[in-house]
């Protein structure tokens, strides 16, 4: 019998009546067409600084860079709520979500998407950097007895 993923978050949304809309995981694919549009906005916001100087992100006026957020935004969130709500129609979903829920449902995506991956990630390098350091002592005794 299949279960629900426990990573299936709930954010309450709505302009005139409120009601629950379930926010899923992303898939790998979803995941990676979000990292796509991440790094297009990184390129564009570099660009915006005038090059590839090591501190560009310093040289970005900041009505720039609300004017650019505000187009991405706008541009792709249909998109992402499709990524994140297996069903419920995403134009429709728009015209009932404000600023404030907008916000919340980004969180979500974040903390459930890429966040928790990211402490994952760590949690398997510090493994394998302790496997390393155990070969390494190994082959150093191994050395030292010959």
């Amino acid at each position: 019998m299949a279960r629900r993923n426990p990573r299936v978050k709930e954010v309450e949304v709505g302009i005139t009546e409120i009601k629950q809309l379930k926010i899923y995981p992303l898939s790998l694919a979803g995941e990676q067409r979000i990292y796509d549009m991440i790094d297009d906005v990184r390129k564009h916001l570099k660009e915006m600084s005038g090059g590839d100087d090591e501190n560009w992100q310093d040289n970005i006026q900041l009505i720039e860079l609300v004017d650019y957020a505000i187009s991405f935004i706008s541009k792709n969130l249909e998109t992402i709520l499709e990524f994140v709500t297996h069903g419920e129609d995403a134009k429709e979903l728009i015209n009932e979500i404000d600023n404030y829920q907008a916000i919340e449902i980004a969180k979500i995506i974040y903390f459930v998407n890429f966040d928790d991956v990211k402490k994952k990630v760590m949690e398997v390098m510090s493994v394998i950097a302790q496997m390393e350091t155990q070969e390494t002592e190994k082959v150093e005794t191994q050395k030292e007895t010959e």
